[in-house]
């Protein structure tokens, strides 16, 4: 692992409930199934490692699976222990999974590709690779991914290399017409993480 893989796995392991190891446990019975953390919970760790900014502890966690999401989170339900509740809601439309563990959330989902036939509509879904799932991101900085069986950190839109510029770049140039409400995201992540905005992106 390089430095920042180390430092993420070391991160994720302090997620409560022994989360991280009860799903390397899953993907050792799954065989070659693979599951990443990804999104904003992998960014803010990033940006803490790096401008030494430290946010509160996460209250919810975005993670995706190139098998059965509803699969994964009935794994976790049936191997936590010492929970007071634990509850699953699945959205079929998507293939995601929300898990409740007492005040956790946890969203889970099907790897996916997406095909927007028009500007702001729901996109035709197609299962895929975690890889190619992160394709759909907004921006860069949240399609880095932690892959849990291998532990390295996936990293295929230069995310990293931003956090460090502290720029915002969206993955490409359909991604407003495709989902408009990035707008409001991209004002929100330039406020709360004291980012720009690229020039390509604006």
């Amino acid at each position: 692992m390089n430095d920042f893989s180390a430092y993420v796995y070391s991160e994720l392991l302090k997620i409560p409930f022994d989360l991280i190891n009860i799903i390397s446990k899953y993907t050792e019975i799954k065989n070659n199934t693979k599951v990443a953390v990804v999104g904003g919970f992998i960014r803010d760790l990033l940006i803490n490692k790096i401008h030494k900014k430290k946010f509160l502890n996460p209250i919810d966690i975005d993670i995706v699976t190139d098998g059965s999401s509803i699969d994964l989170a009935k794994f976790i339900k049936k191997n936590i222990s010492n929970v007071e509740m634990c509850l699953i809601k699945e959205f079929n439309l998507y293939d995601t999974v929300e898990l409740n563990i007492n005040d956790l959330k946890i969203d889970i989902a099907s790897a996916r590709k997406e095909i927007y036939n028009a500007p702001g509509l729901n996109p035709n879904v197609t299962k895929t690779t975690i890889k190619e799932d992160l394709k759909r991101r907004d921006f860069s900085i949240n399609a880095i991914a932690f892959e849990v069986s291998s532990k390295k950190i996936y990293d295929l839109y230069e995310g990293i290399s931003h956090i460090k510029t502290k720029q915002l770049q969206l993955l490409h140039e359909n991604s407003i017409q495709d989902d408009p409400s990035r707008i409001i995201r991209c004002a929100k992540y330039a406020s709360r993480l004291g980012f720009n905005i690229s020039n390509n992106s604006l």
